[in-house]
C-alpha cells in the first residue's frame, strides 16, 4: 500500500471511531437522561445507564468521569434547546428592544409551562427540577443580560429608569 492510500486509510478509519464513539456518548446520555428523569439522582446508578444504553464499562469512563459527570452532561445537554432559543432572541437585531423582551418573556412562559407539565405529569425527579431550575435561572439572566446591554441606546427610559429597570429584573 503506498504512502496515500495509508494516510487516506487511516483518515476514514478515524472518521468511523470518531461516529462511533459519538453514537457511544450519545446512547449513554440518552439513556441517562431517561434514567435520571425516572429515578433521581440518587436513584441513579452508572449500571443502569450502561446497561438501559447497551455499553460497557470502558465506555463510560471513556467520555465522563463520575455519574455526576454525566449528570452534568446530561442537564446541559438538556438546557442547550433553551439557551439557543434565548440566544437567537438577544441576537435578533430586526426587533426593537421592548419586541425582543416581549418575545424572550414569552418564550420564558411556553417553556414554564412545558416544564410545569412534566412536573404535574411526575416526569420530572426532584433532583433534575433544582438542576434545571438553577440552571435555567443562570441561562435567563445571562441573555436577558445580553439584550439590555446590547440595545441600551434603544431603551425607551432615561439612564436612571433604565438602571432601576435592570435592577428590577436582574
Amino acid at each position: 500500500m503506498n504512502k496515500k492510500a495509508k494516510v487516506e486509510n487511516h483518515k476514514d478509519k478515524n472518521h468511523k471511531d470518531k461516529g462511533t464513539e459519538n453514537k457511544t456518548k450519545e446512547a449513554i446520555l440518552d439513556s441517562a437522561l431517561k434514567i435520571f428523569l425516572a429515578k433521581g439522582y440518587e436513584g441513579t446508578s452508572v449500571w443502569m445507564i450502561l446497561e438501559d444504553a447497551g455499553v460497557v464499562t470502558g465506555s463510560f469512563y471513556h467520555f465522563f468521569k463520575s455519574k455526576e459527570d454525566v449528570f452534568k452532561n446530561v442537564v446541559e445537554r438538556f438546557l442547550i434547546q433553551y439557551q439557543k432559543q434565548f440566544a437567537a432572541i438577544a441576537a435578533d437585531n430586526t426587533h426593537s428592544l421592548i419586541e425582543r423582551l416581549d418575545l424572550f418573556m414569552d418564550a420564558i412562559e411556553w417553556n414554564a409551562n412545558r416544564y410545569f407539565d412534566q412536573l404535574q405529569a411526575d416526569q420530572l425527579h426532584w433532583t433534575i427540577q433544582y438542576a434545571l431550575h438553577k440552571r435555567t435561572l443562570q441561562a435567563l439572566v445571562f441573555r436577558l443580560n445580553d439584550i439590555l446591554n446590547n440595545r441600551i441606546f434603544d431603551f425607551p427610559l432615561d439612564p436612571e429608569g433604565f438602571k432601576l429597570f435592570r435592577k428590577l429584573i436582574l
